[in-house]
């Protein structure tokens, strides 16, 4: 998730900057570098959606792998919790192992995917136009 942070933040953040700096007969409006970013923050969050269900669907080992790690770390998580009861182990361990397998699909995938791009895509945007905004504006 780190890098699903970073990379759209430095990627907005020089699209937004040089889109600001370059020289056009109507200056950059911030409509038009919030727009735009949102359009940018939209194909990268498309690209990773696409990588994603790329390797979901064929790359089973990569995703047994995964899945057999997280399971293992579950059924570490409860049985290590004292405050559950062992009747209750069994009914956690499946629901938590239920949550998962809900939360790796595509499609979940994609949603969270798309929100983080577009808000980080449009803070990014907005502080970066209004930074440049009154360093290039405001007299030195």
């Amino acid at each position: 998730m780190f890098f699903n942070l970073v990379i759209p933040a430095i990627g907005i953040y020089l699209f937004v900057k040089g889109l600001m700096l370059a020289k056009t007969d109507k200056p950059i409006n911030m409509g038009k570098a919030l727009f735009l970013s949102l359009t940018m923050s939209l194909i990268m969050g498309l690209c990773n959606i696409a990588a994603y269900q790329h390797i979901y669907f064929n790359k089973m080992d990569i995703i047994s792998d995964w899945r057999s790690d997280q399971y293992s770390r579950i059924e570490n998580k409860i049985n290590g919790d004292m405050n559950i009861t062992e009747e209750n182990k069994a009914k956690e361990t499946k629901k938590m192992k239920e949550n998962f397998e809900l939360k790796i699909k595509p499609s979940s995938f994609g949603s969270v995917e798309l929100m983080m791009c577009i808000s980080t895509g449009m803070v990014v945007a907005l502080l970066v136009f209004v930074w440049n905004y009154k360093r290039l504006t405001l007299p030195s």
